[in-house]
């Protein structure tokens, strides 16, 4: 069990459903649709070309997508104010990810993950461009994100004892095209080499609360791809939940780092798809 709790620490996933994985076992229940997964990922699907074995990326440059259903999450350990509930959705594996060297990090973070040891800190920032630049960060330039005022950015940078192995950047514009209930949220996420194992594949939870119906698409469009999923909240009769009455999620690896768009628009999904879409096209 300690190794798996060691294996779990480099997992991008939401930390409810981190819990439940970890919690498994103490439930005695089996995680029989992540077995599966596990399984399908232990057999690269390869093409011969020109003499060398290349990996079949599917949209968003990740290597496989597996779906799950109402898999149970109970509430974080500590948390009685929290009921647990059942999520659905799906699990992104691998692809075109980069582990940038420790080296490639500003000093500043450097020597911030290493007086942490293993532990996460929190840094906030005015923007987005003001982030990346204390990081050292060099982030795929994004035009449309580029014209939309400056948000607060949230950094979360993960360190283990031997240095920095994850940042996470949290972007949030809220009221867009001055419409209550149109959100954007962009998260990127880039790996440290201390993050690299030839023994385990990266992988990124997408799931929603079964409360929600979604679908979802292969997008591909001038040299952009992505996966797309729709959610939309099915209890009419009571509040909607944390990603509103619909809510459009983008998932794709660009220059190695992992991007992860949300757009909550409640009273518009035309116009967020429209914003997703064009996010998108910024790259």
């Amino acid at each position: 069990m300690k190794q798996y709790r060691e294996y779990m620490d480099g997992i991008q996933a939401s930390d409810t459903f981190h819990w439940r994985l970890l919690n498994l076992e103490a439930h005695k229940c089996r995680p029989r649709r992540l077995v599966r997964a596990v399984l399908v990922a232990a057999c690269l699907c390869t093409t011969l070309i020109g003499g060398a074995f290349a990996i079949q990326l599917i949209g968003g440059d990740f290597r496989t997508i597996n779906f799950y259903e109402h898999e149970w999450c109970p509430p974080p350990p500590g948390r009685e104010d929290v009921i647990g509930q059942s999520f659905s959705g799906y699990v992104l594996w691998g692809g075109a990810i980069t582990f940038f060297p420790v080296s490639s990090f500003s000093e500043e973070v450097q020597a911030l993950t290493l007086e942490n040891g293993a532990n996460i800190a929190y840094l906030y920032f005015d923007s987005l461009d003001a982030a990346a630049e204390y990081t050292g960060m060099e982030l795929p330039k994004n035009t449309a994100l580029r014209d939309l005022p400056p948000a607060r950015c949230e950094v979360q940078i993960d360190s283990s004892d031997d240095g920095l192995t994850r940042l996470t950047f949290n972007e949030s514009f809220r009221a867009l095209n001055d419409c209550d209930g149109l959100d954007l949220n962009v998260r990127i996420t880039a790996l440290s080499e201390l993050m690299y194992s030839p023994d385990f594949e990266m992988w990124f939870d997408c799931g929603f609360p079964d409360s929600y119906t979604y679908t979802t698409e292969e997008f591909h469009q001038n040299g952009v791809t992505a996966i797309i999923s729709y959610a939309v909240y099915q209890h009419e009769d009571s509040p909607s939940g944390p990603y509103g009455e619909e809510y459009y999620r983008a998932n794709l690896i660009r220059d190695g780092v992992v991007y992860e768009i949300g757009v909550k628009c409640s009273d518009s999904p035309k116009e967020g798809r429209a914003i997703l879409e064009k996010v998108l096209a910024g790259f």
